[in-house]
């Protein structure tokens, strides 16, 4: 009788993995979209996205997805998607500085890594969150050392 109560407490304690169906990774996850417009009006004439496209006054969209994270436990991934009007994915010639502010406590937190993985594609790794609260994620496009469009993503954990 005493295994029968010491199996029936061990096998009652905790969440059931016969109940819960989500993996370990969706468990730690919150999966979330950003999604913007940007129009270049402040730049070079001269200046084409990968499609040939002059950019001066032309919109492109830009969208990322978490593949992890938000969170502040361990390390955030995103990817970040760059299309023109017709939804192509198109690289532009800017420079990306991406970086996370936390207006309430006035900081940020370490710097990432971004790199491109295909046209229009572009991976940001070692994101982390150094705490709980709101934070602002911003893209700023750099031309000559000038800042010519802005993008600030709201981020709440």
């Amino acid at each position: 009788m005493k295994y029968f109560l010491l199996f029936f407490l061990l096998v009652s304690c905790g969440d059931s993995p016969f109940l819960n169906k989500k993996s370990a990774t969706e468990k730690n996850t919150t999966k979330s979209d950003f999604v913007s417009e940007v129009t270049f009006n402040n730049t070079n004439g001269s200046l084409r996205d990968s499609a040939g496209t002059e950019i001066r006054g032309k919109s492109y969209t830009l969208n990322a997805t978490w593949t992890v994270g938000p969170n502040t436990e361990f390390e955030n991934r995103l990817l970040l998607f760059i299309t023109n009007e017709n939804g192509a994915r198109v690289d532009i010639p800017f420079d990306l500085d991406m970086y996370l502010w936390m207006p309430g406590m006035g900081h940020g937190s370490f710097p990432f890594t971004q790199s491109k993985i295909a046209v229009g594609i572009y991976e940001v790794t070692e994101v982390f969150f150094t705490m709980g609260g709101y934070w602002d994620l911003h893209i700023d496009f750099i031309e000559n050392n000038q800042i010519v469009e802005e993008i600030k993503w709201p981020i709440d954990l």
